[in-house]
């Protein structure tokens, strides 16, 4: 079992009309605070228009995410993970069973405490079934002091968060059906807890309820189900794992202009790859979080809702070029996309709804030293990340933000990894304008920088701390500066 600290970190969404959420995190393992552990997240509500709930997120930087410290993985086609050396036994052979079909990169179990599970895990590889989880847990806490009886960010009051959770697998191609040949069935549930109110479900809900599978030919793949969207695209995560990687910006415009991010949505994508399988093409839709906030999905059940009430239709182009790290190849992955929501949101300019949102985006690693040939996700790489939205229906405009990141910084630590990252947020100009006549004090802009590094402790465990000095943690009202510490432990098992 695969328990991990996600870093995805999740966007919270508060009764309050306007609300913001920002954050630092470290993810994933799936998704909910991964290995690395730690995830920040710096929230605000900035009042709206009477009965009026938007959802607002900001980037603030970073994830981490373990990379697999092996040639054969790598960021490369969803569709095809793990390592085939012919093997049958072990764990180099479960891992061919992990999840596929997202951009959050799926944890080796030859890091679990315990890969074999006394002989249960290769028990239920023998039928076609695989169960990984995640447990992991986070301290945060502003070391200049400033806490409050009503927090306007996390970290401003001592902060934690805790993340058990569970992804089982199936073989599809176990029910012999030709049209799942080489299918793969994944689930995929969370309990989230932390004491930082607004800053996401206290509950469980479903993340995942889906089939991959390719489309009559290696080139094309297809999912469908129910999906956190946000995973399926633009990849938040560093490094090739998410159990530990380097801390880097993630932004979460997308998240703020309608993919879902905590609870599984209602979803279809389809990947095409070229010959080379490094030019692809990947589209998708899925029904939109709610404009009211995702406390709206939250309220209405598990995550396994086909409907809910003020939702429409979200479209997601993305094309990029990716190469997978090799001895004769650095890593590079170029991708940028296009998003359309068709849901109502609340424009600030003309103080009502109106129909459609959008967002675009750009981002791209690259490794730029290589450490060890045979080892060749190990090095030093590069990020960049940019995103867009328009002003006037979102409270988060514009960011970029760049990482340094470390991926097996020394030789005799080959699976930690270490990074430095900074993030810029451009607030909109209407959302200030908003509050300021309100009578509030408001930040037009926000910016991060973070270092982090994440220890390998043993097999199976992370320790990861990183410290951020945040200019304008919230939003609204205009607060001093934050200097945040991060501490975090995730277990795989």
């Amino acid at each position: 079992m695969t328990f991990s600290l996600s870093g995805r970190v999740k966007l919270k969404y508060e009764e309050a009309e306007f609300l913001i959420d920002r954050y630092i995190k470290i993810p994933n393992s799936a998704k909910r605070w991964s290995a690395a552990g730690i995830v920040l997240s710096l929230t605000a509500a900035l009042p709206g228009p009477a009965h009026a709930q938007s959802r607002l997120t900001s980037d603030m930087p970073p994830t981490i995410t373990r990379p697999v410290l092996s040639s054969s993985s790598s960021l490369v086609n969803p569709m095809q993970i793990g390592s085939d050396d012919g093997a049958t036994t072990g764990c180099h052979y479960y891992d061919r069973y992990r999840t596929r079909g997202s951009e959050v990169p799926a944890i080796t179990t030859c890091d679990d405490i315990s890969p074999e599970w006394g002989g249960l895990r290769q028990m239920l590889v023998d039928h076609g079934i695989l169960i990984t989880g995640v447990l992991a847990g986070s301290l945060t806490y502003d070391m200049l002091g400033h806490d409050a009886h009503t927090p306007h960010y996390v970290g401003q009051n001592l902060t934690y968060n805790s993340t058990p959770g569970f992804t089982l697998t199936f073989d599809l191609n176990r029910t012999h059906l030709p049209f799942w040949k080489d299918a793969q069935f994944t689930m995929t549930g969370y309990l989230w807890r932390n004491n930082y109110p607004g800053r996401g479900p206290n509950a469980f809900g479903m993340s995942q309820f889906s089939i991959v599978q390719p489309f009559f030919t290696p080139r094309i793949a297809i999912q469908y189900g129910y999906t956190e969207f946000s995973n399926q695209f633009y990849g938040t995560n560093y490094g090739t794992s998410t159990a530990a990687s380097a801390l880097g910006p993630s932004s979460v415009i997308p998240i703020e202009v309608g993919m879902s991010n905590f609870f599984a949505t209602p979803s279809f994508d389809v990947r095409f790859f070229s010959k080379s399988m490094r030019f692809y093409d990947h589209f998708g839709v899925a029904r939109s979080v709610s404009p009211l906030g995702e406390r709206a999905d939250v309220e209405a059940g598990m995550g396994l809702e086909w409907h809910v009430p003020k939702t429409g239709a979200l479209f997601v182009n993305e094309v990029g070029y990716r190469v997978r790290p090799s001895g004769d190849h650095h890593m590079m992955w170029l991708r940028g996309g296009a998003i359309y929501n068709n849901t109502s949101f609340f424009n600030y300019s003309q103080n009502k709804y109106t129909r459609g949102n959008q967002a675009f985006y750009a981002a791209a690693d690259y490794q730029i030293m290589q450490f060890d040939r045979k080892i060749p996700s190990r090095g030093m790489f590069m990020n960049f990340k940019a995103d867009a939205a328009p002003p006037d229906r979102n409270v988060f405009a514009r960011d970029i933000s760049g990482t340094i990141y470390f991926v097996g910084p020394f030789a005799s630590r080959s699976k930690d990894s270490a990074s430095l990252g900074f993030t810029f947020n451009k607030l909109s100009n209407f959302a200030y304008a908003y509050r300021i006549a309100q009578g509030a004090t408001a930040a037009r802009s926000s910016n991060t920088t973070t270092a982090s590094y994440a220890m390998h402790v043993m097999r199976g465990l992370y320790f990861t701390n990183s410290l951020s000095y945040v200019h304008n943690p919230a939003p609204t009202p205009k607060l001093h500066d934050a200097f945040l510490i991060t501490s975090g432990l995730t277990m795989s098992l």
